[in-house]
């Protein structure tokens, strides 16, 4: 498995609105709920999950997630992790992907800093576009059609 040559912790970031908070004026919500889960076994298999309320996508709460994911990743492997792989959904404008990109780091870095850790973790983060515009179209003579079940692209 990749990553598995070193400790790794593999974290995943998502960000849903809260329907429990509901704005009188057009019943939506204003506030968010963040999830949080991070690995801290070899094989990816073993993780915790924690929760935050936040007030908008753009004001994520990830530091004490990670600090409380790094402590308990060093408490079960005696070690700290030599690379921390981060995925989340990016489907925004690049402006905005730039910006959250740079506080992830930001909280990232802070978390390290707190824990007073004094080597390099590598931190990989990874942007997930569900928004997907690509169609596939096969060639047949002068007829295009969908692709049959099970065409390798």
């Amino acid at each position: 498995m990749p990553f598995t040559h070193q400790p790794t912790m593999v974290c995943g970031l998502d960000i849903i609105p809260n329907k429990n908070t509901i704005n009188n004026t057009n019943n939506t919500s204003n506030k968010f709920i963040q999830g949080f889960t991070a690995s801290f076994n070899q094989t990816f298999s073993r993780y915790i999950s924690l929760c935050e309320d936040i007030d908008s996508r753009e004001k994520i709460k990830l530091k004490n997630c990670m600090i409380e994911a790094l402590t308990n990743f060093s408490l079960i492997n005696k070690i700290f992790p030599k690379h921390v792989i981060l995925m989340l959904e990016g489907g925004q404008s690049y402006s905005k992907v730039k910006k959250l990109t740079e506080n992830i780091v930001k909280q990232i870095k802070e978390s390290f800093e707190e824990l007073k850790l004094e080597f390099i973790i590598k931190i990989t983060i990874i942007m997930i576009n569900k928004k997907n515009n690509l169609r596939i179209f096969s060639h047949e003579s002068t007829d295009y059609n969908n692709p049959i079940p099970g065409m390798l692209i």
